[in-house]
């Protein structure tokens, strides 16, 4: 012992799994098997549905604005 230092109780210290750290992706069965891609879910395609309604709605509004506003400023 150096100095005042003490020496550690290994008892006391909490019990500690060991985290596989040292192994190697890939061998031994250590990662996990590939799996098949998930399907989109319902309400995935529901909102990019929903997104495209908007965008037709938006562009036909649009337009139709356009042609009322034409409309009035060719009758002066």
């Amino acid at each position: 012992m150096v100095g005042n230092a003490a020496t550690c109780d290994v008892a006391a210290l909490a019990p500690f799994r060991d985290p596989g750290l040292d192994i190697l992706a890939g061998f031994g069965g250590a990662m996990k098997p590939r799996q098949p891609r998930e399907a989109m879910p319902l309400m995935v395609w529901m909102a990019l549905a929903l997104m495209a309604i908007a965008a037709v709605a938006y562009l036909t509004g649009i337009l139709l604005m356009e042609d009322i506003l034409a409309f009035f400023s060719a009758r002066k």
